[in-house]
């Protein structure tokens, strides 16, 4: 069974921007993790072991008890807890530095807005968290309105507990964005079963976890979704519509 959800705000005709080049460096890696602290492990060996390792790694903590294991403070993670088992999307969010009631903490300084006026005046105003999604054309009666983004990771990488990576897979995203260029604000990459179960072998055989609903744009096939187990998102547009649905819990 597929599921399929849209998201939860569209973006306005009036609104720009384009996305930063790919690099590792600038990469915020997130894992949210819920019972399954070896799974984890898997994951930041994986991630430790990279060719191009990221900016940071934050594991966002969604168990309904706040300890962790000894042994991942003797990984470079940061660990964001917070009042968990919450689901995935709200664990997501919290790892990017949304707070789960829809505010930005950290990112709320580091989305901002550039308005040019019709007799090419600029100026230069925070879009504040709470409002992200409120402002309009009309409020300030100038157009277009063209965000950037100012935080030290450009991008996040959303990614999963049990995961194993390939060493290059950073590497493929620089050489993927450098193809398609700035109008590029996501990069999923395929997910391979390792399992024997049969469960297991379907999905790997059916696609199920690879990137799906591809749709024809300009001659070009592009799929319309991500899977979140191995998503690059570009952070501008990520703090601009919000985040992930937190009303989805799967």
């Amino acid at each position: 069974m597929t599921a399929t959800y849209s998201l939860p705000s569209s973006i306005s005709s009036g609104d720009r921007f384009r996305s930063k080049p790919v690099e590792p460096n600038a990469i915020k890696v997130v894992i949210p993790t819920y019972q399954d602290w070896e799974g984890l492990r898997t994951t930041l060996d994986s991630l430790v072991r990279m060719d191009t390792p990221p900016s940071s790694i934050v594991v966002a903590n969604d168990n309904p008890e706040p300890e962790i294991p000894g042994w991942v403070n003797s990984y470079p993670v940061e660990v964001n807890n917070y009042r968990g088992n919450r689901g995935p999307a709200i664990a997501r969010n919290a790892g990017f530095g949304f707070l789960d009631n829809g505010i930005l903490t950290r990112p709320s300084s580091e989305l901002r807005m550039r308005v040019s006026s019709i007799g090419g005046r600029k100026e230069r105003v925070t879009a504040h968290s709470h409002t992200i999604n409120d402002l309009s054309v009309s409020q300030y009666g100038l157009e277009p309105r063209t965000f950037e983004w100012h935080g030290k990771e450009d991008w996040v990488y959303f990614t999963d507990c049990g995961c194993e990576h390939s060493p290059d897979l950073f590497s493929r995203f620089v050489s993927t964005w450098k193809e398609y260029g700035d109008s590029c604000v996501a990069l999923s990459g395929s997910v391979l079963g390792s399992g024997k179960g049969a469960i297991n072998e379907y999905m790997t055989e059916q696609g199920v976890l690879n990137p799906p609903l591809e749709q024809m744009i300009n001659g070009v096939y592009i799929p319309q979704a991500i899977i979140t187990a191995n998503a690059l998102v570009a952070s501008l547009p990520f703090a601009y519509i919000g985040g992930f649905d937190t009303k989805f819990k799967e």
